[in-house]
């Protein structure tokens, strides 16, 4: 009896291995596949810093774009918040315009008024 349970747990044991086995292959070859990743991604940092130090023209020329387009040294937020407020200022000063004007026509209207009625007044007497 006891050959027969020993029999039985041998190949259940295997079993386990194999897949033991298996779990430690698939996580070696994961912790390759990032050690190859972060390797890819410093290699193409030492690039960059290389070709920014070599002085090449087409760096310096994309270089240059981005930063036009970045809005200069300060960068692109900088330049966004800029325009921000100048827009806001542009308003500020439409809506200051606009209600000088209202003033203005409202101050002809009881001028107008005052005209009439003073006209009523001499027609009347």
């Amino acid at each position: 009896m006891a050959k027969d349970t020993s029999q039985k747990m041998k190949p259940i044991l295997a079993n386990r291995n194999i897949s033991m086995t298996t779990k430690i292959r698939k996580e070696e070859e994961e912790e390759e596949e990032e050690e190859e990743e972060e390797s890819r991604v410093n290699k193409g940092k030492r690039s960059f810093k290389r070709r920014r130090r070599s002085g090449s023209m087409r760096w310096k020329r994309r270089r240059r774009r981005r930063t036009r387009e970045a809005g200069g040294r300060e960068g692109g937020d900088a330049k966004k918040q800029k325009k921000q407020e100048e827009e806001k200022e542009e308003m500020r000063r439409s809506r200051k315009k606009e209600e000088e004007e209202e003033e203005e026509e409202e101050e002809e209207e009881e001028e107008e008024e005052e005209e009439e009625e003073e006209e009523e007044e001499e027609e009347s007497l």
